[in-house]
């Protein structure tokens, strides 16, 4: 057989056709990018868990960040507007990550290694 190995045959990884684990290692956002980051040894499928992990462990953090400083604000600063602020942030922020954990995972299945400008470079760190 003449060609890479990618295009031929499917690549199964932990009982799974490789394109089909890499979207499911952001199915549960940085859960699922844990559970396969561990178990799985096929590279392409760490690009998209290490991926998952960086992205969404990060928006997960900043999220937390927002509503916990818009907690403090309404303790704070009751009756002004910045609890509202940090409220509407942190929602713009999650509807953010649910169009970028859609966009990921379809291009994972797709069997695409779509790298996010910025966290690329720090994947490819840990793959």
């Amino acid at each position: 057989m003449s060609g890479s190995a990618d295009r031929d045959e499917p690549t199964v990884v932990l009982g799974l056709e490789r394109n089909l684990a890499g979207a499911l290692a952001y199915s549960l956002t940085f859960i699922s990018g844990l559970f396969f980051y561990v178990l799985a040894d096929d590279e392409y499928v760490r690009f998209h868990a290490t991926q998952s992990i960086v992205t969404f462990g990060g928006i997960f953090a900043l999220v937390l960040l927002l509503e916990l400083l818009g907690g403090v604000l309404g303790v704070l600063a009751p009756g002004t507007a910045l609890p509202a602020t940090f409220a509407l942030l942190s929602s713009a922020l999650g509807l953010f990550a649910f169009v970028l954990w859609i966009v990921l995972l379809v291009q994972a299945a797709r069997g695409r290694r779509f790298r996010l400008p910025g966290i690329g470079r720090v994947v490819d760190q840990f793959i």
